[in-house]
């Protein structure tokens, strides 16, 4: 009787182990990047961050079981300017002296009709909001672009010079 319970009770296992094995995708960062948008002067200012981490457990068949984390580093902050680089690192904008990561914790996932949705809890410095972010997943390339307000986040001050909206674009390259 025990071997009959065992046998099913080692199948359910090994096909959970499986199922998990190939949803869960390593980031590879060397493929991967995000970038950012922000009028500066009236001028669209771009710049990228660095130090991409997380994991990513994604079926494309199953999206609702999913769960994305992932982080950059603000002090990687470039926009090919050093001077306003620094700046940006500084505790009137990023202060990454305190708040080192930029984070998201995915809390639900959906199938769209141009693709997905994530939402989840995006934070920079001490403030966390609630965003939704629409993305594509293809050969496996995760891509989606963003809006936030900086200043929502305590990123700076309102000012005539810079914008408030922050466009945000990743592209995230996995393996298995």
């Amino acid at each position: 009787m025990k071997n009959l319970l065992v046998f099913p009770l080692l199948f359910f296992s090994l096909s959970l182990f499986a199922f998990r094995v190939l949803t869960l995708w390593k980031i590879n960062t060397e493929n991967s990047s995000v970038n950012f948008t922000i009028k500066n002067a009236g001028i669209n200012t771009e710049g990228s961050f660095t130090g991409l981490k997380g994991s990513i457990d994604f079926d494309p068949q199953n999206p609702a079981a999913g769960k994305i984390s992932a982080s950059v580093e603000a002090a990687s902050i470039n926009t090919g300017i050093n001077m306003r680089d620094n700046d940006l690192r500084s505790e009137h904008y990023l202060d990454v002296k305190n708040y080192p990561l930029i984070k998201f914790v995915s809390t639900q996932i959906t199938k769209t009709a141009q693709g997905y949705s994530v939402t989840g809890t995006f934070t920079i410095k001490k403030v966390s909001k609630t965003v939704t972010i629409p993305f594509t997943f293809e050969n496996k390339v995760f891509k989606g672009t963003f809006t936030v307000n900086r200043l929502d986040y305590e990123v700076g001050k309102r000012n005539w010079v810079m914008g408030d909206d922050v466009k945000i674009t990743f592209q995230i390259a996995v393996e298995n």
